[in-house]
């Protein structure tokens, strides 16, 4: 009977273990979840939660074995961070409460707060996992139990594939601290009057350089109106754009960013893209700042170095000097970072600062790839002198856009620049100074250059193109290509009153370089009021057509020269081709000044100067405005269209006699049906010496005319010789 009974209990027992309710067990580590994943903030931030619903209300759940781990796309690689053993401040082992959640931050900025977090951790207790930058678009977080027995992946989320571009803000009123040790990693908006910045709400912050610290990939930075004296030189190195605010673009503020040591403001070294996915910011970019102070030689307001697509635009670079009347020093050695209200900080007293404010340059390019400069402008200073002769490597200060090998910084190999729609004024040496071996690509257009040393000059630059822009005003040249330069155009541009003893409206070639231009194509200019409108030295192959040339005085409106007295023979201006031309001289004519074209010692070659209009009346003599072998047997022939060889002939436009050599003879001229009235068709006797076209020695009206049929052939006839 008693086994019986036994026997049943043991069955009953069985049963009721069978059909009761099985509780899941879990390991601690399991009892968490990611809550939260913001893969946007600086740091970024992961919420972790303790979601064990089932251990009694106010028993914690310890972190134990777990760990989070971070995978990037495309990398097989995976970080993994044991939580417990990162907690500083002693108190462990950690755990959490029930429905408790902890801040696990990831990235530059990650702090640990509080310092001393206690055994039970508070909820939404701040922790540092790692200042690398590791939450990037498509970035999978994992929480992993890593218990020895048995390694489980067992909670994941993934970061957004698109990166979410923020806005930062920087302001006079911010702070780069909030608190003595913890940086304001947010730069938020503006707080409302009173308020104190808190981690939640931190407000703007500071400077610049404590935005771009926190900034990511695709965000702005917004500089409000003031006076930011730049300690150090920013590192631009993500794809952001730092912008003034918006009551800055509007005009009613400027947003001043001055060089406290006069070191360079911004290098920039962002690899960017010309276009990207809709909405995406795709390269850097600086715009509607005023920026000045970086007067040491060799520095700049915004250096762009091994860059690609960098927007520079709508900037004052640059100026004579800045009256700082709230100037602290402020955040520059000796002075302290300023901290919120309640940390003990003394605000520094405000006092009024003259503070310089020319750039040695505005922008230095250094292997910079398709940057944008445009809608600028930038201004010199007189603080910085005048060098006579520009060699690269000699000047390092007084420059508005220059390139590094200029400076004799680095070699350049900058390309496909884009200088447009700039004001570029009073920079001692040079508006533009481009060197490079083998850089071109360039295009300069729209710009207003003026009242510099020169204008712009290009070293070297293949493939270019200079439209458009009005040059005026500077103390010597206006536009310079020289040393191998080739294939560039000059087209659609005003270069006027460079009026300097020697000074060129347009230069090609010379200019101390020891190789000279080839094929430079000179289209549609107006050249006014230029010491020489146009000066070939050693270039080859130059062409012209359409321009609008003019000299007055003891001017001269084309000057051909070699590129090298002492190496004549090798820098001839061979190659020169100018037709249908405006070349106009209103002056003397001799040969070390005026003329329409002017042939200097030692040019041996013939130019080619038919089908232009020299402003002559019909009947003049176009040798009277030229300067070449009639003048002088040992210079070259300039052919007008008036004859090859020397002696006078009549006509202009490229349509006069040819006359043949040899003693006494007249000319038949071209027929017309458009004869001056009275006119006879038969010339007389001509006169001695090839005087042509004069009836028994200048007696008679010949019916010589302006405009003669294109391709018209002269027969000379033969003429008696008058003792």
């Amino acid at each position: 009977m008693k086994r019986l009974v036994l026997a049943c209990a043991i069955v009953i027992a069985a049963f009721v273990i069978a059909v009761a309710p099985r509780h899941k067990v879990r390991a601690a580590a399991q009892d968490f979840q990611i809550t939260s994943l913001n893969c946007s903030s600086v740091p970024g931030q992961v919420q972790i939660t303790n979601l064990n619903k089932i251990t009694a209300p106010g028993s914690p759940s310890a972190l134990g074995f777990l760990a989070i781990a971070f995978s990037q796309p495309g990398s097989s690689i995976i970080q993994t961070f044991p939580i417990n053993n990162l907690i500083g401040g002693g108190g462990g082992p950690f755990s959490v409460l029930p429905g408790g959640s902890v801040n696990l931050q990831v990235g530059v900025g990650a702090v640990q707060a509080p310092a001393t977090p206690g055994g039970t951790l508070a909820s939404n207790q701040t922790l540092a996992i790692t200042s690398q930058a590791l939450l990037q678009p498509g970035t999978i977080v994992s929480l992993i139990d890593q218990n020895p027995a048995n390694t489980v992946t067992f909670d994941s989320e993934s970061c957004p594939l698109l990166g979410l571009s923020r806005t930062l803000t920087v302001s006079t009123l911010g702070f780069d601290l909030i608190a003595p040790t913890q940086p304001n990693t947010s730069c938020g908006p503006d707080l409302a009057g009173g308020n104190i910045p808190t981690q939640v709400l931190p407000g703007p912050c500071f400077t610049i350089a404590n935005a771009l610290a926190f900034a990511r990939d695709g965000d702005t930075i917004i500089v409000e109106s003031g006076i930011y004296e730049v300690c150090t030189t920013m590192e631009v190195s993500k794809i952001v754009t730092i912008t003034a605010g918006s009551n800055v673009t509007a005009g009613n503020a400027k947003t001043i960013l001055h060089s406290f040591s006069g070191q360079t403001v911004f290098h920039v070294t962002t690899i960017g893209a010309a276009v990207g996915p809709s909405g995406q910011s795709t390269h850097a970019a600086l715009n509607g700042l005023t920026i000045g102070g970086a007067f040491r030689p060799g520095q700049a307001a915004i250096l762009l170095d091994g860059d690609a697509y960098t927007d520079v635009t709508n900037n004052v670079l640059g100026g004579e000097q800045l009256n700082n009347p709230n100037f602290t020093g402020e955040p520059c050695p000796p002075t302290q970072q300023p901290l919120p209200p309640g940390f003990g900080f003394t605000t520094p007293a405000f006092t009024t600062k003259q503070e310089v404010f020319g750039n040695a340059a505005s922008i230095i390019l250094q292997n910079s790839d398709h940057p944008n400069i445009s809608n600028n402008s930038i201004l010199g200073s007189s603080i910085f002198k005048f060098a006579p002769l520009l060699t690269p490597g000699d000047s390092s200060t007084g420059f508005g856009i220059v390139t590094s090998e200029c400076l004799g910084l680095a070699p350049d190999a900058s390309d496909s620049v884009t200088i447009g729609s700039n004001l570029i004024d009073r920079n001692v040496n040079a508006g533009i100074w481009l060197c490079s071996d083998g850089g071109g690509f360039h295009q300069i257009k729209n710009n207003f250059i003026r009242n510099n040393g020169r204008g712009i000059l290009l070293r070297a630059i293949a493939d270019s193109t200079l439209d458009n822009n009005t040059v005026s005003n500077e103390y010597q040249d206006g536009i310079i290509i020289y040393d191998a330069a080739n294939n560039n155009t000059i087209s659609n541009n005003t270069v006027e009153s460079h009026r300097t003893s020697g000074a060129a409206g347009i230069r090609v070639g010379g200019f101390g370089a020891s190789l000279f231009p080839l094929q430079t194509v000179l289209t549609n200019n107006r050249l006014l009021r230029n010491w020489s409108g146009i000066v070939i030295a050693g270039a080859r192959n130059t062409a012209a057509t359409g321009n609008t040339i003019t000299a007055e005085d003891v001017r001269t409106a084309i000057l051909l020269q070699v590129g090298a007295t002492g190496s004549p023979i090798v820098t001839q201006p061979s190659g020169t081709v100018f037709h249908q031309n405006q070349i106009v001289a209103n002056g003397t004519c001799g040969a070390q000044q005026g003329c329409a074209v002017r042939l200097d010692s030692f040019v041996t070659v013939t130019s080619d100067f038919t089908q232009n209009n020299f402003g002559l009346p019909g009947d003049a003599d176009l040798n009277t405005v030229l300067w070449h072998k009639p003048n002088d047997p040992a210079l070259g022939y300039i052919n007008a269209g008036q004859g090859v060889g020397p002696g006078p002939s009549s006509g202009n436009n490229g349509s006069s006699q040819t006359p043949t050599p040899g003693a006494s003879q007249t000319f038949t001229p071209c027929v017309s049906p458009n004869f001056p009235p009275g006119c006879t068709t038969t010339p007389g006797t001509g006169g001695n010496n090839g005087s042509g076209n004069g009836g028994n020695n200048g007696v008679g009206n010949p019916c010589i005319v302006p405009g003669f049929p294109t391709g018209c052939v002269p027969t000379p006839t033969p003429t008696r010789t008058v003792q």
